[in-house]
């Protein structure tokens, strides 16, 4: 959602699962609330221990999957693709939001519950959430925008179910994402 004032909106979202998996390659496991921990990741989670599939990943000298991210909506919008729907748990992201559109958090500051993070890079799928599902066509079907994002935690807190996630956009002129406005029309 967004409120308008004058020039700049605050976009509002609302976390409605957090999600972490010990191990690479295991199950994720729905929590109601995390511990992040700023520059490295979720406590327990994979890519916080080091122990990802992709933990050797870096940019900018920076671990760039620290915390990843992806929506309610395009997990519904993708699941028109597939045979059997994905679960927000299948999808091997820390947190399913809803409400906000995620590829307006890339290259900015934001909130979640007690955190300020950095939006870094869209999340491409790949074929681990298949494999560790059982479920076919995930790498199709979350394509693009639908894999959600990846973001650097910047100040430690607590992550929980039905927290707020807030951005403040200076210029009232935004552009939705692809899949996000087909959504809403429908």
């Amino acid at each position: 959602s967004a409120n308008t004032k004058g020039d700049a909106m605050v976009l509002k979202g609302t976390v409605r699962g957090v999600f972490l998996a010990s191990e690479a390659k295991k199950r994720m496991i729905s929590v109601g609330e995390a511990r992040a921990i700023a520059g490295i990741g979720l406590a327990g989670d994979r890519y916080a221990k080091g122990v990802g599939s992709y933990s050797n990943a870096t940019g900018a000298n920076l671990k760039v999957r620290q915390i990843s991210f992806i929506q309610r909506e395009m997990i519904q919008l993708a699941n028109r693709e597939t045979e059997v729907p994905f679960e927000a748990v299948d999808t091997r992201r820390n947190v399913e939001t809803e409400g906000i559109e995620l590829e307006q958090l890339i290259g900015q500051y934001f909130s979640v519950g007690e955190t300020l993070m950095y939006g870094t890079k869209m999340c491409d799928p790949c074929k681990i959430p298949s494999n560790v599902s059982g479920k076919k066509g995930f790498l199709e079907a979350f394509r693009g925008y639908r894999g959600g994002i990846r973001a650097q935690i910047l100040t430690g807190g607590d992550i929980w179910v039905g927290a707020e996630i807030r951005i403040y956009v200076l210029g009232s002129k935004r552009r939705l994402a692809p899949g996000w406005s087909a959504f809403m029309s429908r």
